[in-house]
C-alpha cells in the first residue's frame, strides 16, 4: 500500500501528464504544477493539507 506523500506524487505527475504541463516542481510543503505559464496559472499540492497555507498561497 501507497504512503500518503507516495500517493499525493503520483497523483501530482499523473495530473500533470493529463493537462500537457511541466512535470511537478518541489516546494515546501508539497509540489507546484505551472498549468499555464502564459497567464501564471499554478497549482498547489500542498502536504499535509492546510486550509491556512492554501489561503497564504492563493492571496500571494
Amino acid at each position: 500500500m501507497l504512503e500518503l506523500a507516495e500517493l499525493t506524487n503520483a497523483w501530482a505527475y499523473g495530473c500533470s501528464v493529463s493537462r500537457g504541463t511541466t512535470p511537478p516542481v518541489a516546494i515546501t510543503g508539497g509540489l507546484s504544477i505551472d498549468i499555464d505559464r502564459t497567464n501564471n496559472i499554478s497549482r498547489y499540492v500542498l502536504e499535509p493539507y492546510d486550509w491556512q497555507r492554501a489561503a497564504a498561497r492563493s492571496s500571494g
